[in-house]
């Protein structure tokens, strides 16, 4: 397994086919994918991308943290699932923002996902609200 940095353009295919199966093709395009700050990671096993995310510095309102990252779009492609891909893929960001001086990061969190966000400490800081077309999530925090 190697872990490291990937252009947006390379998380569309894997977020098509696992997080908006069924969408049309620009619902895997988000806002902030270009932004100043963002980047994207993916986990490579034999030189094939199988896992990958996406990392933003956007704050969420309800928390109390002037230094926020968000991440989003956390997926690995079935056949390499409950192998470690995506723990270690978060790991990885951590250690990279952490030294930063962000303070603490945060997602929408897929109801269907909470296991792996809890193995990584993160909170639950939300009610369940339902993402339309996508299903019920909950807002996760991990203070860093």
């Amino acid at each position: 397994m190697v872990i490291k940095t990937i252009q947006s353009s390379q998380t569309t295919n894997i977020r098509h086919q696992i997080l908006r199966a069924g969408q049309p093709i620009e619902t895997c395009y988000y806002p902030n994918d270009n932004a100043p700050g963002t980047f994207h990671l993916g986990v490579f096993v034999n030189d094939e991308l199988v896992a990958i995310g996406s990392f933003y510095s956007e704050n969420q309102s309800d928390l109390n943290y002037k230094t926020q990252c968000r991440f989003r779009g956390i997926a690995t492609l079935p056949e390499y699932r409950s192998q470690g891909y995506a723990y270690a893929l978060i790991g990885f960001a951590i250690n990279k923002i952490k030294p930063l001086g962000v303070e603490a990061i945060w997602c929408n969190a897929r109801t269907s996902a909470l296991g792996l966000y809890k193995k990584l400490g993160m909170k639950v800081v939300s009610d369940e609200f339902e993402i339309e077309g996508i299903g019920p999530h909950l807002v996760m925090a991990l203070e860093l």
